[in-house]
């Protein structure tokens, strides 16, 4: 799925509309974000693990914040997220001279000598073809989303990420914010409840009972933009219904300033023509598109239908029917 910036559809609408210079560019990108926001963006989700500073009593929530996979806190401010990578390996030699081997990696090319491993964010990415193309990644990868880095001292889970955080548990029960919690999340479980730490999620931030420390979150995103709005996927009907939106809203201010009926009328119609050309950009969302469906048609097509003819009898041998359920 191609994407496109808020920033983008909002100064094309403005160009369009003729509308530059008289209405409020931010205005406008947070009514259109908030309507982005009621599509279906779960197969869009990206897997983020970001660290954060905790300062009283609270952080405020990434960007893009869907559903909780993990939470671990540490009270120590100078714990970073390192990453070891290995550019040169040393022996000694054993022939007397004291001489030592070193082998190391030196590329023009590829190699970056800035260092970058204490990066605050990491988005998990994979090529969507090759995932296709292994499913076993996927169910690998899934089990860092409830995996954790073995149990310390006190019996509390260790963040696979990083050893000096804890998985800490909700100082609320599980019911609270349900949805905001990937379905069995480590938080949730029992062996996080003992844990003298606690946190909630709220609405913008994420409150703690510790004053200050650090925390380290592993959480489902919807795609974001530089400006920190969701990215809108390059629907033509989603772009429609965000025209559609922004008429609504200003028909509705100005039939709330004179009362006037045919605002009124303006504004029942755009919502009309909203609320269609959302349902026609849900149902594009959630179908597969025509490419795909060919790709897997043609790889599945044939390995299981036998063939027949005009008059529909199957004139396939068993020996190659069976040769095609063979999936190589």
């Amino acid at each position: 799925m191609r994407f496109l910036s808020n920033n983008s559809i909002i100064t094309e609408y403005l160009e369009f509309s003729g509308h530059s210079g008289e209405l409020k560019k931010g205005t406008l990108q947070k009514w259109a974000d908030f309507l982005v926001s009621k599509m279906p963006y779960v197969e869009y989700f990206e897997h983020v693990i970001k660290l954060v500073d905790v300062k009283d009593y609270q952080c405020e929530k990434p960007a893009g914040f869907e559903e909780l996979i993990q939470l671990a806190f540490c009270a120590n401010k100078n714990i970073r997220v390192k990453r070891t990578e290995v550019v040169e390996w040393t022996q000694q030699l054993h022939n007397g001279t004291g001489c030592e081997l070193v082998i190391s990696l030196k590329c023009d090319t590829c190699q970056n000598i800035e260092c970058t491993c204490n990066s605050p964010e990491v988005v998990v990415d994979v090529d969507r073809m090759w995932e296709l193309n292994h499913p076993e990644f996927k169910y690998g990868h899934m089990a860092w989303y409830y995996r954790h880095g073995g149990l310390g001292n006190d019996n509390i889970p260790i963040s696979p990420y990083h050893p000096k955080f804890k998985v800490i548990g909700p100082s609320r029960d599980g019911f609270f914010n349900a949805d905001q919690y990937i379905k069995g999340c480590l938080n949730l479980s029992a062996a996080c409840k003992s844990s003298p730490e606690k946190f909630v999620l709220d609405e913008k931030a994420i409150r703690f009972n510790v004053r200050e420390g650090k925390a380290l979150i592993s959480y489902f995103s919807v795609p974001i933009d530089p400006e920190g709005y969701r990215k809108i996927p390059d629907i033509p009907e989603l772009i429609e219904a965000i025209t559609w939106y922004i008429h609504e809203r200003l028909a509705f201010i100005e039939y709330n300033k004179t009362r006037d009926t045919t605002y009124q009328r303006d504004y029942i119609d755009a919502r009309n023509q909203k609320e269609k050309f959302m349902g026609i950009a849900r149902e594009r969302i959630l179908s597969q598109d025509y490419q795909s469906f060919q790709r897997d048609l043609g790889a599945f097509y044939g390995r299981y239908l036998p063939t027949e003819d005009a008059q529909g009898n199957v004139i396939d041998l068993y020996h190659n029917v069976m040769s095609r359920l063979n999936l190589k």
